[in-house]
């Protein structure tokens, strides 16, 4: 039985599309992640080919299928890249290439690809009972006669929270369509799983207009030929809501090296550094009160370089 679901596997990740270009993605703390693009394949085959695969199992009607055959995107896109782009590429678990039809080549030992979505701290480790996505591995790879080097644990997955289907998983196979499943119900070895959930933002923060991922907290700005420097900073709340804003900047035990404005009272604030100061590092504080309470406190670092 165990011959038999390997050769399966084989089967569906055997028949790649050509591909077209390579690209990238961003984790939400924006670090890239390759992927690459591919035509859409002879979608009738993978419809076939996924019927023939589910024809007879015991589970196979616990299975229900949401999203049709496709060479276009993966399983490891679908569950990480986001909304905006989880079915419009293919995302590799690495990205060293090897042979896969010579015995005597090394596969890849880690998923030194999709692993960045949580190598930068962009999802966080978590119990099963806690996750949203699901890394079933990428490190299994077994040499299967006639067919070359295959990896049966090579997967990604969401894990559904909500609804009917609380608890089941829902994955992109190959380039058959997406299902909705079991863990253990689906053609991948589900043995060696791992559980993760995007980090949530921190209680209070600042951003500046730039930081477009994660949450910093910091940044470097540069003296211009006037000799100022400055940036437009934002203070949010993660689950509460602030009327008031009190900021405030320290640079070096001064606090007179700055412009600000406004003075307070606004979740945005621009805060500029005066002539003749250059180099060195500030501290901009934002404390966030409701009517006369202090809900919270957030701070940003500001290097700035002559």
């Amino acid at each position: 039985m165990r011959r038999k679901y390997i050769f399966l596997l084989a089967i569906m990740l055997q028949i790649i599309v050509p591909k077209l270009f390579a690209q990238t993605v961003s984790t939400p703390y924006c670090t890239s992640v390759e992927v690459n693009s591919y035509s859409a394949g002879n979608t009738a085959l993978f419809e076939l080919e996924a019927a023939n695969y589910l024809n007879g199992l015991s589970w196979a009607g616990n299975v229900t299928q949401t999203a049709p055959a496709t060479g276009v995107y993966n399983c490891h896109n679908y569950a990480w890249a986001g909304t905006s782009y989880w079915m419009t590429a293919w995302t590799k678990a690495a990205l060293n290439a090897f042979d896969r039809s010579n015995i005597n080549s090394t596969p890849p030992s880690g998923p030194y690809n999709v692993n960045r979505y949580w190598q930068d701290g962009s999802y966080t480790e978590v119990s099963e009972s806690n996750a949203t996505h699901v890394f079933y591995g990428s490190s299994n790879w077994q040499w299967v006669f006639g067919s070359g080097w295959k990896c049966p644990d090579d997967h990604s997955a969401k894990r559904i929270t909500s609804g009917a289907n609380a608890g089941k998983y829902e994955s992109k196979w190959g380039n058959w369509g997406c299902y909705i499943h079991a863990k253990n119900e689906s053609p991948y070895d589900a043995s060696n799983c791992r559980y993760f959930k995007e980090t949530p933002p921190p209680a209070y923060y600042i951003k500046s207009g730039s930081d477009i991922c994660g949450y910093p907290g910091q940044g470097t700005y540069y003296v211009n030929s006037s000799g100022y420097a400055g940036v437009a900073l934002y203070a949010y709340a993660t689950s509460s809501s602030p009327n008031n804003y009190v900021w405030s900047a320290m640079w070096g035990g001064q606090c007179n090296a700055w412009f600000q404005w406004p003075n307070g009272s606004m979740a945005d604030h621009s805060i500029y550094l005066n002539y003749g100061q250059s180099g060195g590092l500030l501290r901009v504080e934002c404390k966030m009160y409701n009517g006369g309470t202090l809900l919270g406190t957030a701070y940003y670092y500001m290097t700035i370089s002559p």
